[in-house]
């Protein structure tokens, strides 16, 4: 038992032997064994910790757990929540967030302020000759497909 690396065997011997003389040493081996195989993610360090709340690793298991959550969640920078929370394609978003807040982010804001400007450009230097077309289709003139 001492060497195992099988979980399902560990797990039967604590419960065929639930009191006894063994029973301490194959429990501090399968804290192990779950240990080396857990995903260090939220996951599957909750994972560990519903088997062995109080296991050897479960002080590293709590504190990675905050370590990773608090990498997860911008709270703390009020900048950083409301750059999160924008709407990135609405231009009136945008162009609000550059009037009232000097940020991080202004950059990020500007350069897809300044790719819609120019989408709506390029938008504008399609749409001229299509109505050219469309006008000249609607009335059958093909002399007036002419383009400058």
């Amino acid at each position: 038992m001492a060497n195992t690396n099988d979980s399902a065997t560990l797990d039967d011997f604590l419960k065929r032997y639930p009191s006894g003389q063994y029973h301490d040493r194959a429990l501090a081996r399968a804290d192990d064994v779950l240990w080396s195989r857990t995903a260090h993610d939220p996951a599957g360090l909750n994972t560990y910790l519903q088997k062995f709340p109080s296991g050897k690793h479960a002080d590293e298991a709590h504190s990675t757990i905050q370590q990773l959550t608090k990498k997860a969640t911008p709270e703390e920078n009020p900048d950083e929540v409301l750059w999160a929370r924008l709407d990135k394609k609405d231009k009136s978003a945008l162009q609000a967030f550059l009037s009232r807040r000097p940020s991080v982010h202004r950059a990020d804001a500007q350069a897809i302020l300044d790719q819609m400007a120019l989408r709506d450009t390029q938008k504008k230097d399609l749409q001229q000759p299509l109505d050219l077309f469309n006008a000249a289709f609607e009335h059958q003139q093909p002399k007036e497909l002419k383009f400058a």
